[in-house]
Formats: structure tokens, sequence, C-alpha cells
């Protein structure tokens, strides 16, 4: 069960035994937690400048066949990663793309 104080949930997912919260005003923005046994997994995505950190990330994020996708507003960025990755707490490359944030494109 999970015992550890988590800020508000602004998403969630579920995939393969595990709850996936995104949190707002938080130092991760996600959770992972196993639904067999309550256990927080790993927290992830410390919310800063360095790396593996993120700056403003969008309201939602999506599952993509066991990858995490998510938005960092401030950095116009996609960023994609795989979730076991995540769980082993070896995420050595985060794929990101970069988008315009112009009219045309809004």
């Amino acid at each position: 069960m999970v015992k550890d104080v988590l800020s508000s949930v602004m998403d969630l997912d579920i995939v393969n035994d595990v709850i996936i919260f995104k949190h707002r005003n938080d130092e991760y923005n996600f959770s992972f937690i196993d639904t067999k046994t309550g256990k927080l997994l790993t927290r992830w995505a410390r919310v800063g400048n360095g790396p593996n950190e993120f700056v403003q990330l969008g309201a939602g994020f999506t599952v993509v066949d066991s990858t995490l996708v998510f938005l960092d507003i401030a950095k116009k960025k996609i960023n994609i990663v795989a979730i076991n990755d995540i769980l082993r707490k070896d995420v050595e490359q985060i794929k990101q793309i970069s988008y315009p944030y112009t009219r045309e494109f809004r």
C-alpha cells in the first residue's frame, strides 16, 4: 500500500499492472505504483533543468507501445521514454522532438 505522500494527480493510466500517476506541484512529475501490491515502484521526471529533469509538463500524457509520451511545454519538446527503463531506473536516453510554437502550429 502506498504510504508516501503524493501530490495532486492530474492524469493516470494503467499499463501492465502498473498505475502511472502524473502529478502537479510535486518534486517529481510521475509516480509508478504496482496494482497488485500497492507499492510505489518509483518516482520519475524531477522538476528542473538538469538531465532527465523537466521544467513544465503539459496537462496529460500518453502511453504508446509501453512508452511514455509527454510534452515539456516550457522547452517545447515531445519526450518519449520506455516505461521499462523508468521502472528499472535505467533511463539513459530520452527521445526528444522539438516542436514549433507558432500561430500556424497552434
